[in-house]
């Protein structure tokens, strides 16, 4: 069968094969050894070896020291090596082991290699894997044990001018030259740091990778000097996208970068104060709750004139936008009140948010903080741009429906409306009925032209559906979102309201179309 296919298809098959049976297929024939021997991909795992399995694991190890020194001896090419390799047995010649190992792949012309390295306190990184010419990808990932590099000066000779993509996952960082360090990868294209801690400084020198990076994401690290890091941030010249999650041990951060095009800030709580002054940036997405315990309530400052796509959940905070946004501008805003927050100060800062806002024509709302800008006097508020408005509800909608209908009063130029469920709307007591809509004077009627509708049972939302159907003079479509708890009838009666020329359809919760408005209206960050 094997001498039917063509080497690449079987090399395909034998990566998926376990180390103890590739050892076996290779003892069948001639041809099943040579193919053994020449495949590009290499993946060895000892996990399967418990502590009590010292002579197996003794034999497995010379087994692969054969396999690897025939590969070498034969010439064959290497293009993925794996190694998932614990070595908490008392092995004493297992780390020259696998520093040979690495060797012989390094020779081989590696272009990825993948580690994943346990049961050992500290994991020194080889200068040889650093100095490979052909290596393009590099992962290293441990059981949180400290992670040695090379010294600065011993790395900057034969450094590695082809590594396009690092990525560094559960371990700890004790040298002080590690922002160095990276800078000599001049080509990297693709930094993922995650789960890293005890970095104390990230200083960047010289012309390496602050030219050449274009995406970085960080998760989950303990960053230890915070003036290093926002200055580390804005020394990338070629960054495209930048993605921050689970940042800890800062409470300022100021990111001043003219390339950035997509930057998402995720859980990164402990931050306090937030600085972004991008020319470039086209997408903003920000989770964020900061838990301070200070009298402050934190700030975000935005300097971003080119922004599109502003997503934020979390606390209201002192918020300012040194430009007004562009009317491009769709934001997706979600934010609740903070125990840090006066309430002498909470209309202060909500007006800041809704003038940023005002030249927006996408604007999406969920209906909780909607409520808070009633709540506080912020509205009514005029928004003579908005053509396209979302609002989000939660499980408490019908409570919020005086808010909602103060939002859309001044909504002097809509065209397009979305009622969309963020949660599991549970039918409530009808408490704002046809007449009530009715008695709002909404001046958007005369020109919107299409509305889409998530129903609930027999809520507020079915009688203002049956108010834009019946007044709405140039609607020319309403789209209707149900699920199967929604009575055949209701749709029947919906449908008596509407005018010739509009064209009333029904879309499952489930459909295509549904999910392409979720994609665009709600908080997908």
């Amino acid at each position: 069968m094997l001498n039917k296919l063509p080497d690449s298809i079987v090399h395909h098959i034998l990566f998926f094969l376990p180390t103890k049976d590739h050892s076996r297929l290779s003892c069948v024939s001639r041809r099943c050894r040579d193919l053994c021997i020449s495949t590009p991909y290499v993946a060895l795992s000892n996990m399967n070896y418990n502590i009590t399995e010292i002579s197996r694991r003794f034999r497995f190890n010379n087994f692969v020291d054969r396999f690897m020194s025939r590969r070498n001896w034969h010439g064959a090419k290497l293009h993925t090596f794996i190694l998932h390799w614990c070595f908490e047995l008392p092995l004493t010649d297992e780390a020259y082991r696998v520093d040979t190992w690495l060797s012989h792949a390094v020779n081989s012309g590696v272009q990825k290699i993948q580690l994943e390295l346990s049961g050992t306190e500290r994991i020194p990184l080889p200068q040889f894997i650093l100095s490979c010419k052909s290596m393009s990808f590099l992962s290293v990932k441990t059981n949180n044990s400290v992670l040695k590099l090379p010294s600065t000066l011993s790395a900057g000779r034969g450094i590695n001018t082809t590594l396009q993509i690092l990525v560094l996952d559960y371990l700890q960082i004790e040298d002080d030259f590690f922002g160095e360090w990276l800078s000599q990868f001049k080509s990297l294209k693709k930094l993922n740091l995650t789960r890293i801690s005890r970095i104390k400084r990230i200083s960047l020198v010289g012309c390496g990778i602050d030219t050449s990076l274009q995406t970085l994401v960080l998760d989950s690290v303990q960053i230890e000097e915070e003036y290093y890091f926002g200055e580390w941030l804005s020394h990338f010249k070629s960054l495209k996208l930048l993605n921050l999650t689970r940042i800890r041990g800062i409470k300022s951060m100021s990111i001043h970068n003219s390339s950035i095009d997509v930057l998402a800030i995720k859980h990164c709580d402990d931050l306090v104060d937030i600085s972004i002054f991008a020319e470039k940036l086209r997408k903003l997405h920000i989770l964020w709750h900061p838990h301070n315990k200070s009298s402050s309530v934190g700030s975000l400052k935005i300097l971003a004139p080119n922004l599109g796509d502003f997503r934020w959940v979390g606390h209201v905070v002192d918020y300012y936008c040194v430009e007004d946004f562009s009317s491009k501008l769709h934001p997706i805003i979600a934010l609740r009140l903070s125990d840090q927050l006066y309430e002498s100060s909470t209309k202060y800062y909500l007006h800041k948010i809704l003038c940023s806002m005002q030249r927006a024509q996408v604007l999406t709302l969920r209906d909780e903080f909607v409520e808070v800008l009633f709540k506080y006097g912020c509205l009514p508020y005029s928004f003579d741009n908005l053509e396209y408005l979302a609002i989000l509800r939660t499980s408490s909608f019908e409570d919020k429906i005086p808010a909602v209908s103060s939002l859309l009063r001044e909504t002097i130029s809509l065209k397009w409306l979305f009622l969309l469920n963020d949660t599991k709307v549970p039918s409530k007591k009808l408490s704002f009925k046809l007449e009530y809509w009715e008695s709002q004077n909404l001046m958007f009627i005369n020109q919107l032209k299409g509305i889409v509708v998530e129903l609930s049972n027999r809520g507020s939302d079915v009688e203002l559906m049956k108010y834009l159907l019946k007044n709405t003079k140039v609607l020319e479509r309403a789209f209707i979102i149900c699920s199967q708890t929604v009575p055949t009838n209701l749709i029947f009666e919906l449908r008596k309201y509407k005018a010739p020329p509009t064209e009333l359809v029904c879309y499952h919760e489930s459909s295509k179309f549904v999910r392409q408005i979720r994609n665009l209206y709600t908080f997908d960050i």
